[in-house]
């Protein structure tokens, strides 16, 4: 792997661990995380939205305390979907992203890659973050666009 990869990977991964900082600080300082109305909206759309999410991928944990969001409205994807490759969100690249699981050096590649499947493999990227978390977390999102962290 090339320095400048290793380069690309570091601050890809700083920057995803502060918008996750962020993102927690900003649920803290506002007494919780998203709006009543984001709340009430995610519980009623979990059910059907990411029903079939858990039969494959038992014991998912959840990523938020105070809203029950399913897999869908941070990944995308097709949660009622029952095939594996209906329910996924399929890379156009589909011999390098053969598996879910994510081979290493991928930054460069996921460029070539569409917006709903960089949201699939990483909700937190900032290219998607905006449709991943805005809703709920706009303002966190924007900052973190801005900060020093996403900067070359």
């Amino acid at each position: 792997m090339s320095v400048r990869t290793r380069s690309w990977l570091a601050a890809a991964s700083i920057v995803a661990a502060v918008f996750a900082l962020a993102v927690a600080v900003g649920g803290i300082l506002a007494g919780g995380v998203g709006s009543a109305r984001a709340q009430t909206q995610a519980q009623a759309a979990k059910a059907p939205l990411s029903a079939s999410c858990e039969g494959c991928h038992a014991g998912i944990e959840p990523m938020h305390q105070n809203v029950d969001l399913g897999c869908v409205e941070c990944h995308g994807g097709d949660g009622t979907a029952k095939e594996k490759d209906k329910a996924h969100v399929l890379p156009r690249q589909k011999d390098l992203f053969k598996s879910s699981a994510n081979p290493s050096s991928t930054y460069g590649a996921l460029n070539l890659e569409s917006p709903e499947f960089i949201r699939f493999v990483n909700p937190s990227d900032l290219r998607v973050a905006d449709k991943s978390c805005g809703d709920c977390h706009g303002p966190i999102v924007d900052a973190v666009r801005r900060s020093i962290m996403a900067t070359r």
